[in-house]
């Protein structure tokens, strides 16, 4: 008998590598333990597109049989660095992804440089995540459950079967797998973890009919680090359960209710054995091995929008006196010595050379330990990939090179904003002349860098956002990739306690299964000729209309930010991406598959290969629309705003004509509210 099989299942990027179960592997076997860990996400999507299913999809000849020699394309070194075998075998795949994707009823493409998996059934809701166990015969991986996964863990006979959910396009996967499980293994205790069930633990604990359905598919569920609990878990069905004594982090179904165990208190990093990333064969020319050595941003708490810091027990929620709930963080960071090491004992033992810290902030402070401990192994080909925060670290050239010297290769920075205004509300602590100098200084080195940026954020006219299209047009050369965001009210972020002004949120009652919560732009009384919003005292009723008590002027419902606004600047900053030096490029290659790449190669490739615009000319036109009505409004209705137009003389055109037309206001507006 097996102890454990830890399971990572899909619909999750088949380039990347997620860090958990090597963590948890290792973790285990150090505690005396036989655990086997399995992907079922690279294998279940090389299953979906495998020969006969695209056959029965009535899929030409030429792409059943170049399905096999394309994904084989996918982890040749060679292919990696001639552009065209590359290039022929990625459009195979696309293309046998829109022959299964119209002959299930999921949603299931491979473009460009992602997976889009989406369940018929909306894993948003706890009914809809049942009605899809129920409805599992055509569920897209419903025959790679049957014939491979289910087979090979029965054979195992395991006390614990644990799924690791990081994702919420994985979670239907996991209970349908789950639920075939149970069928398959009536004694064997079925639990799921990873950091989206952290981010549900309050729907999980739930005394309500659609929490309690689920636990009749799993035995319990694992929230936050799931090192801890899975020990005690494996200990218990060992040894027996003990009364009143719950396993930290795990809950339940009790018979009548979930019931929840206790905190556990976070493991010291240095406690824990070099991760086992011995399952994975991602879609690159060697495995990317990923670690995560911090367990949890050292800004947890400051970045008001983010939530991702909450899968880890370093995080906490403490209420205080007032009633207000505040974010602390413990700090816990795996010695960097300890982290070089492992590298180095990785490398000798694979030959493995590119690595992933998957942490939301590598520090400078740390990137350059780790490259003094390398160089004292003499280890120049580590190269290795992290996303981090602007710090001014970055403003010197000299570290800049010496991050590359570490084995730095490609960054990726929280940009989100250039506005003063909006920097302040996230607590980003930046400038835009910050963000140029190190995106500059970083390039330089020789190091590529990818920044994210967030519209619709609240409070932030899109006026605001017009400069970021001028800084990201004129500083292209020294940015790699871009990424626009939309605004999202995320479930456990610290913004949740206290929604900033300007938006209305569905009650929590009706959050069931949502990561994202969602919300409305709220509307306003407005004065057009004091310019300034109304509060009730400040109007009075004529004729059952609200009059501004000031100046007697019909009071107007009006938003700061609309829905139609925010979609209508995001698609214009999806053109911009697309406009971008390098989009058909990065485009074609994912993150951890540049690191593959050279900066010579990169270039290259981006000036050979044809321009992709997957937004068509009647979105944009629609997008031009509703902006210049939104930028319009905002002139009328924000002294601020305004006054540029007046003082500086530039005019809103009357429409955009075409994207250029659009852009070339942006940089007028910038140009007059910076004089």
């Amino acid at each position: 008998m097996t102890d454990a099989v830890l399971v990572f299942p899909p619909s999750y990027y088949p380039w990347f590598v997620a860090p958990g179960l090597s963590h948890l592997t290792a973790w285990l076997r150090s505690r005396g333990w036989q655990v086997v860990q399995r992907d079922a996400n690279i294998p279940a999507i090389e299953h979906a597109l495998r020969p006969d299913a695209l056959a029965r999809a009535d899929a030409p000849a030429e792409l059943v049989s170049g399905i096999g020699p394309a994904l084989a394309t996918m982890r040749d070194w060679q292919a990696h660095h001639a552009l065209e075998p590359y290039l022929a075998a990625k459009q195979v795949i696309e293309q046998a992804s829109l022959v299964i994707d119209a002959a299930v009823p999921d949603t299931f493409r491979i473009f460009r440089n992602t997976l889009q998996y989406i369940s018929a059934h909306d894993a948003r809701r706890r009914a809809g995540v049942m009605a899809a166990v129920r409805d599992r015969e055509t569920h897209l991986f419903h025959d790679y459950y049957r014939d491979v996964e289910v087979p090979a863990i029965r054979a195992l006979q395991p006390r614990l079967v644990g799924l690791s959910v990081n994702d919420h396009h994985q979670l239907i996967p996991s209970m349908v797998l789950a639920s075939m499980l149970r069928e398959a293994l009536p004694d064997t205790h079925i639990t799921i973890g990873g950091n989206l069930i952290a981010r549900l633990k309050t729907s999980l604990e739930a005394d309500e009919p659609e929490t309690a359905a689920l636990y009749s598919v799993v035995d319990s569920f694992i929230h936050h680090e799931g090192e801890q609990p899975l020990d005690q878990l494996l200990q218990e069905l060992v040894h027996g359960r003990v009364a009143n004594r719950p396993v930290p982090q795990v809950i339940r179904f009790d018979g009548t209710r979930p019931v929840s165990g206790p905190p556990s208190m976070p493991i010291a990093l240095d406690r824990l054995p070099r991760p086992d990333p011995e399952a994975y064969a991602p879609w690159t020319p060697e495995p990317v091995t990923a670690l995560n050595i911090y367990r949890g941003c050292y800004y947890s708490g400051i970045c008001s929008f983010c939530d991702i810091n909450e899968g880890y027990d370093s995080v906490t929620h403490e209420t205080q006196p007032d009633g207000a709930v505040k974010v602390k963080f413990r700090k816990r960071l795996r010695p960097i010595e300890m982290v070089a090491e492992d590298l180095a004992v990785w490398h000798g033992e694979t030959g493995r050379t590119r690595f992933s810290f998957t942490d939301e902030w590598f520090r400078v402070s740390e990137m350059l330990e780790l490259g003094e401990h390398l160089a004292r192994r003499g280890l120049s080909e580590i190269h290795w990939e992290a996303y981090a925060r602007f710090e001014r670290a970055y403003l010197e050239p000299d570290t800049c090179v010496q991050i590359r010297e570490a084995g730095g290769r490609f960054l990726q920075f929280g940009l989100e904003s250039i506005a003063p205004a909006t920097l302040k509300a996230m607590k980003k602590g930046n400038t835009p002349d910050e963000y140029a100098r190190s995106l500059a200084n970083t390039t330089a080195a020789g190091i590529w860098n990818h920044v994210f940026f967030i519209v619709g954020y609240p409070g932030e006219p899109i006026h605001h956002v017009l400069p970021l299209f001028r800084f990201l047009t004129e500083k292209g050369r020294d940015v790699l990739t871009v990424k626009p965001t939309r605004f999202q009210l995320a479930r456990r972020a610290p913004l949740i306690h206290s929604p900033p002004e300007g938006i209305e949120v569905v009650p929590e009652a009706d959050w069931d299964f949502f990561i994202n919560i969602p919300f409305q732009y709220s509307q306003s009384w407005w004065c057009k000729r004091c310019r300034t919003e109304l509060a009730e005292d400040a109007m009075v009723m004529k004729q059952g209309r609200p009059k501004c008590a000031a100046c007697n002027s019909w009071a107007e419902r009006w938003a700061p930010l609309s829905r139609k606004a925010v979609d209508g600047i995001y698609t214009l900053s999806e053109v911009l991406c697309e406009r971008h030096w390098s989009h058909p490029a990065t485009s074609l290659f994912p993150y951890v598959a540049r690191l593959f790449l050279s900066e010579a190669q990169m270039t290259d490739f981006a000036a050979r290969l044809p321009r992709l615009s997957t937004v068509d000319e009647s979105a944009i036109d629609q997008a031009l629309v509703k902006v210049r009505g939104a930028l319009a409004r905002e002139a009328e209705m924000i002294d601020g705003i305004g006054r540029v137009y007046a003082d500086s003389g530039l005019k809103l055109p009357k429409k955009f004509d075409g994207y250029d037309d659009f852009l070339d206001h942006c940089m007028a507006w910038t140009e007059a509210a910076a004089a």
